[in-house]
């Protein structure tokens, strides 16, 4: 049953993945401009002949049929050959390897904000439900969804690293320059699960289970953390992913702004020189952690709660 259910997810995740990898390529495929002729001036060429642009054409393919052309792309992506850069002229694969470990250290510093952020303040609303606290906690998860990710680290660079000196404008990518970006990711990644917390542990609490505890004498707090958390775990696994989903596209803008030496940073750099492959292979890498991010949440709702098993 459960090898069956591990099979069905990641099935329907490959299938995705196919379809978007098919989105992708279409996009990019389409997207204006010549590519032989951005070869031609990455390598000083700034008014190639046409025989130039034919032979840099017939060099990248694009003599093929469209599906021709897609289906050898994706042969080459699928065994990790994504491409070379128009620009540097460096294997694609490599690039992005070079830059893969800051935005993991990022997206994971942050992914682990969120949830001690969505616990305090989720446990702290359910506790004072209905009262000025819980109030507070809801217009805030509102007002920090609704702020661009440029705006939320603008304001950080603005007061926290330039009035007060804590921090660094340009950052290197390593762990101690992590916390600042990190945060900006957070505040708007934190908001969902915030709410969805609060919102089951309010109903964990109304259940039968936790009055009996309450009439026993237990204690407000216990029976949320002991009754409530547990019980919250399945909807908050499923918020938590849609964080992380988020925070593939969130990390893109931050980098941007925190100069932070990664994938985001990267692909709007490679976006402005329409570097083609740069952008299907960072495109495909990103849906590809969107589509693994809800594959892993999938799986562990599953093992949390084995009726969403047969539910699926």
């Amino acid at each position: 049953m459960v090898a069956r259910f591990v099979l069905r997810r990641a099935g329907q995740a490959a299938l995705t993945l196919l379809l978007a990898s098919v989105v992708v390529w279409i996009l990019d495929a389409f997207a204006p401009g010549d590519p032989a002729q951005r070869v031609l001036s990455s390598e000083g060429v700034r008014a190639p002949s046409v025989a130039q642009l034919k032979g840099v054409a017939l060099q990248l393919g694009l003599d093929q049929p469209l599906w021709a052309r897609y289906l050898s792309w994706l042969g080459h992506a699928v065994r990790g050959d994504l491409g070379t850069s128009y620009i540097s002229g460096l294997p694609v694969r490599a690039e992005l390897a070079s830059r893969l470990e800051a935005t993991a250290l990022l997206a994971g510093s942050a992914l682990v904000l969120v949830v001690l952020i969505a616990v305090v303040l989720g446990l702290a609303a359910a506790a004072a439900a209905g009262r000025w606290p819980d109030i507070v906690i809801r217009v805030l998860t509102v007002i920090c969804a609704a702020t661009p990710a440029f705006v939320v680290g603008l304001l950080i660079l603005r007061v926290i690293v330039v009035k007060f000196g804590l921090g660094v404008v340009l950052a290197s990518g390593d762990v101690q320059d992590v916390f600042l970006p990190a945060l900006c990711v957070a505040i708007g990644s934190m908001a969902v699960p915030t709410r969805v917390l609060r919102a089951a542990v309010i109903s964990a609490v109304g259940e039968s289970y936790s009055l009996l505890a309450r009439a026993r004498g237990a204690r407000r707090l216990w029976v949320l953390v002991w009754h409530g958390l547990p019980n919250a775990a399945v909807p908050f696994v499923q918020a938590l992913a849609l964080s992380a989903a988020w925070m593939i596209g969130g990390t893109v803008v931050v980098e941007t702004v925190f100069t932070w030496p990664g994938v985001g940073d990267y692909l709007v750099t490679s976006v402005q020189q329409r570097d083609l492959p740069v952008v299907q292979a960072a495109t495909l890498l990103a849906t590809a952690g969107y589509v693994f991010s809800g594959l892993v949440a999938d799986l562990l709702t599953g093992l949390i709660d084995p009726r969403t098993r047969s539910r699926s």
